[in-house]
């Protein structure tokens, strides 16, 4: 049955990490600016409710007032959680298949009780509604017998499916609409509050955080999502407390007891560290590139703000995550388990958690080094690079074995890609921290690539070994590298940074050369204006450039057969230009190009090739794909 609201405006709806608040946004349109806000009833029981994948195409329809249906006024179209917003307005148009995710974390030892409701035009005759858990699984059905269609579209009808029996645990609950639905309201809760620790913890902090931290607040209830992702620092500002708590330059004027303190850190704990079970079929596409058939696999979803990624020797995967967490991706169960024992990494800005690289000898020594920028007080940060042991469940030794030289309060470039080289040394990429003329001086780190040894020395065979500069300075005259590679067919570090209104490269970083930033740029202000010319003797041109900016981040240089025609391919992530970048030089020229993945508009943070020649990516949102051949 066709939706008879023939003014649509095309929108695809995505709901946003969210828990116990109401919380949504829409991406850009190209026929509408509105966005689809969806809201959900705040819940607080043992349970965290975060819907995520909302994997539909939805038409928001004109009113009969001939506005949309933007109850509130203010840009967003709405989907409410109570009543009818009025004017016999259409508001989400659902296909046939369509599903949304919830990831429902069940803190109770039992299984709970939810129920469902949604709510429809009674015009959409021929559709259903049911639940899964897991996907796959039905465990239940909104009933629609004794349901008045004769209303037609203009009217409302209420269905509700009750005591939804959901495990313990963390569990992945989907919503999956058959047939077209003309939706009004979705609510998806809880039936009853049963956690004391819970409601203690949202009370303080929305009375002693919410007013200088109004982002863990939304509309007065505690997004728990905006807690979980400052979950490091948030812990440790606790952590920090004593009860009671005078007033320090630490925690300001925090007031909080020892009591609400425990709760707070109990619960930051129990939801921010759970393993994530991924047990939904891999989501696969298909798509050609170099005359290759190859497949690409979702291989799971809210995987954190992934920075960098590494693959030990048995085939898993050691992601670090820029809130400051590290975790272990079982590649053949999908499933992420918090490793504990990493450095402590300041968020400030674009700084965090960066890198995590394995030494070359890993199979004996089992050494880490993980990159993040560091707090030196007075309101100055640095980038540092910390070595520890892994054991497999948890890195032991942690030791800082470098802070950069050169300071600066700004949060802008940190740079922090770190490369292990074949004879065990460290290359580690620092930014000028948005302070230009750092990456011209040779007595400071920033702007920099630094050659060390795996105890964070100076590589005796750098440059300005015995003078001219900072011993540890292998080049210099860099903006803010964000992707660091070795070839390994060459045997060349290869490094992609960040011009500024364009001039975006990728250059071969050669011992004590100039690569000219910001004497030379390819790049403008971003107000246009000018910065220097795009040649300069004495400074080097990279390898190639953008203009405008892709904004580049995580590198690789494919060296497999596995997916033979990548093969000597510069494959980078992309964060303005949201695609994976496929780059071919011969000869110091580019002569190729390819952008994959352009419609799904993800920033694409960090590239990374595993043993057997699989490629595998994330994005800022959460995603973790893989590309092999197709099977």
């Amino acid at each position: 049955m066709e939706n008879p609201y023939q003014k649509q405006i095309a929108a695809v709806l995505f709901i946003a990490a969210s828990a116990f608040a109401q919380y949504g946004c829409g991406p850009n349109s190209a026929t509408s600016s509105l966005q689809a806000k969806v809201g959900f009833e705040p819940v607080t029981v043992p349970a965290l409710i975060q819907a995520e994948n909302f994997n539909a195409a939805v038409e928001l329809s004109q009113g009969n007032s001939g506005t949309a249906c933007d109850a509130t006024n203010d840009g967003n179209v709405d989907i409410r959680e109570t009543s009818d917003i009025g004017g016999g307005c259409a508001v989400g148009w659902t296909r046939d298949g369509e599903s949304l995710d919830y990831y429902i974390l069940n803190r109770s030892s039992e299984a709970t009780l939810f129920d469902l409701e949604v709510r429809i035009a009674s015009g959409s005759a021929d559709s259903s509604t049911t639940i899964e858990s897991p996907p796959g699984n039905v465990i239940g059905t909104v009933k629609a017998a004794g349901d008045d269609y004769s209303l037609g579209w203009e009217n409302w009808i209420t269905r509700t499916l009750a005591d939804i029996k959901i495990g313990p645990g963390l569990q992945i609950v989907r919503v999956k609409f058959t047939g077209g639905q003309d939706l009004n309201h979705l609510n998806f809760k809880a039936k009853e509050r049963t956690d004391p620790g819970q409601i203690l913890a949202e009370e303080a902090i929305k009375r002693s955080c919410g007013g200088c931290h109004s982002y863990l607040l939304s509309e007065n209830t505690v997004n728990w999502a905006e807690v979980i992702k400052r979950a490091a620092p948030f812990k440790q500002r606790i952590l920090d407390a004593v009860s009671p708590m005078p007033p320090s330059s630490v925690t300001g004027s925090l007031q909080i007891s020892s009591d609400e303190r425990d709760a707070i850190l109990n619960y930051v704990a129990d939801v921010a560290n759970h393993p994530v079970e991924q047990t939904s079929p891999i989501s696969t596409k298909v798509f050609t590139s170099k005359g290759m058939k190859l497949q690409r696999d979702l291989m799971a979803e809210g995987a954190g703000h992934i920075w960098g990624m590494i693959f030990l020797p048995d085939g898993n995967l050691l992601t670090s995550l820029k809130s400051g967490e590290i975790r272990l991706f079982d590649v053949k169960k999908r499933t992420s388990t918090d490793i504990k024992g990493g450095p402590r990494a300041a968020q400030h800005g674009q700084g965090g958690l960066f890198d995590i690289a394995i030494s070359s000898d890993f199979g004996d020594d089992r050494k880490i080094f993980m990159s993040y920028a560091k707090d030196l007080g007075g309101g100055q940060y640095t980038t540092a690079l910390s070595s520890a042991e892994f054991d497999g469940k948890e890195f032991k030794n942690l030791k800082e074995i470098f802070v950069a030289k050169g300071s600066t309060s700004k949060g802008e470039h940190f740079g922090g890609r770190i490369v292990v080289d074949s004879d065990g040394s460290i290359w580690l990429s620092i930014g000028e921290r948005n302070e230009r003329w750092n990456s011209q001086q040779l007595d400071n780190h920033l702007g920099k690539i630094l050659h060390l040894t795996e105890t964070g020395a100076a590589h005796p065979n750098n440059p300005f070994i015995n003078g001219g500069g900072l011993p540890e300075i292998y080049s210099y005259g860099h903006r803010n590298p964000q992707g660091l590679a070795r070839n390994l067919l060459t045997g060349e570090i290869w490094a992609a940074e960040h011009g500024a209104k364009g001039g975006d490269e990728i250059n071969v970083i050669r011992a004590g050369l100039n690569f000219g930033w910001p004497k030379a740029t390819h790049g403008t202000n971003y107000d246009g204006s000018y910065i220097g010319p795009a040649v300069l003797e004495g400074t080097e041109q990279p390898l190639t450039y953008w203009v405008p900016s892709i904004a580049p981040s995580g590198l690789q240089i494919y060296s497999s057969d596995a997916m033979p025609a990548w093969k000597g391919l510069a494959i980078q992530g992309t964060l303005v230009g949201k695609h994976l970048n496929l780059v071919e030089i011969k000869n110091g020229t580019r002569v190729s190009e390819e952008r994959l993945f352009l419609e799904d508009g993800l920033r694409i943070r960090e590239v990374e090739m595993a043993p057997n020649g699989d490629l595998w990516y994330a994005a800022d949102s959460g995603q973790l794909f893989r590309i092999r051949r197709a099977n």
